[in-house]
């Protein structure tokens, strides 16, 4: 069998030329639109996971006051907490931040859309009794911490904690 017929000694043709660089063309349009695409989805995962570190942040925050103080009151915008030593944290939402003792927790950018704490259940006596100290204006138990916030590029996200309030219970179960 003969091979000459397949070596061309005047060089690339210009149809061969043509379809090598429609090829390559093709080719490099698929690799740059897949790294576009890669660039894009890591870019707004990484926005995601800030929001959501955001949020995490602010209602660990949030929980720490609870669990650890005296008292609890919560309102419909705002949320008081005192420690053992008598000192107040106030944290109050408003205007799509959210404010430790005025001091804004949420950084720049990031926009709180919903925000709720609420008390779930009353602690228990060793018998299993109900503790019902209300008369006296401590609104003890468990409380839910429900946030939901979005970002300058429209991402929503939100997280939901549960918290016991540690120093009441602690307090009144050793009767």
């Amino acid at each position: 069998m003969k091979y000459s017929y397949l070596t061309n000694n005047r060089g690339v043709t210009l149809v061969e030329l043509i379809v090598a660089l429609a090829l390559s063309s093709m080719l490099l349009i698929f690799v740059v639109s897949g790294s576009l695409f890669v660039q894009d989805f890591l870019k707004e995962r990484k926005s995601r996971d800030n929001l959501f570190e955001e949020l995490a942040f602010v209602s660990g925050e949030i929980a720490t006051c609870v669990s650890s103080s005296r008292f609890v009151s919560p309102y419909a915008d705002s949320l008081m907490c005192i420690s053992s030593l008598n000192e107040a944290t106030t944290y109050a939402w408003h205007d799509g931040q959210v404010f430790e003792n005025d001091r804004a927790l949420l950084r720049s950018g990031v926009h709180l859309d919903t925000m709720a704490i609420m008390r779930l259940d009353l602690p228990k006596y060793a018998d299993s009794t109900i503790l019902n100290k209300e008369q006296q204006g401590i609104p003890l138990g468990l409380y839910e911490i429900y946030l939901v916030a979005s970002d300058e590029r429209n991402l929503t996200d939100s997280i939901r904690r549960v918290v016991k309030n540690e120093y009441i219970v602690i307090k009144y179960l050793q009767k």
